[in-house]
């Protein structure tokens, strides 16, 4: 990335960005760096651009595999961001509930998974059509 600015800034785009946010959040569970890295690369990435739903995904995915004490519960606050957001909820999917319910899982907290399992059932019967709980989810 860092390369990649020094040479041309419109190389820079989406489908980049969401490349270099999924690298972070694979590393998340082994550099407790990480997550800030992907945080801030994604605010940077806001300023110029829109991000996607694969642009959530992938912050609250370095969140959530963190072992940071507390990942869990701000892989959730970015998907409580993204709910409440008019520019953003409409970005809102399954796997950006499905991230956050592995986190708390991972967490040790089953019952905030379950309880993120069932309001993801409920907005979907509101009318939210990309956010049904699916096999992932169970799982």
């Amino acid at each position: 990335l860092n390369r990649r600015r020094g040479h041309n800034d419109q190389d820079l785009d989406l489908q980049f960005y969401n490349a270099c946010l999924r690298v972070l959040a694979k590393c998340s569970p082994y550099d407790d760096n990480a997550p800030d890295r992907a945080e801030k690369l994604f605010q940077e990435m806001s300023t110029v651009m829109s991000p996607d739903s694969a642009s959530f995904v992938s912050i609250m995915h370095a969140w959530a595999s963190s072992r940071l004490p507390g990942s869990a519960e701000r892989a959730q606050a970015i998907l409580e961001n993204m709910i409440e957001s008019s520019q953003h909820n409409s970005k809102l999917d399954s796997s950006c509930f499905n991230v956050c319910i592995d986190g708390w899982a991972k967490e040790g907290s089953p019952e905030k998974a379950e309880e993120l399992l069932w309001r993801m059932h409920r907005l979907h019967k509101q009318g939210i059509p990309n956010v049904q709980p699916n096999q992932i989810s169970f799982n």
